[in-house]
């Protein structure tokens, strides 16, 4: 960067990692312990458990979803939340 803008000067390298904020619901329960362990909180609720927190990009986003279904949880939903919501 030069001239201290915040924006990237054509050519230059860009390091900042966007995260984004996903709740992800799944049929049944998730333990505090799994949860921590994909890096997600853990909100259970009746038949499901709502897990939320930060994703850095799709790949991550596709890595997580296969644990999941190796853990042999059935998704129920994904959706991305908006900015300004603690991952």
């Amino acid at each position: 960067m030069r001239g201290g803008t915040d924006h990237p000067v054509r050519g230059e390298p860009h390091d900042t990692v966007v995260s984004l904020t996903y709740e992800i619901r799944v049929r049944g329960r998730v333990e505090d312990h799994l949860a921590e362990e994909l890096g997600l909180a853990a909100r259970v609720e009746p038949v499901e458990t709502i897990l939320q927190g930060a994703v850095t990009g799709q790949d991550q986003l596709h890595d997580l979803l296969s644990q999941l279904q190796d853990m042999g949880l059935e998704l129920v939903e994904i959706r991305q939340l908006p900015p300004g919501i603690p991952g």
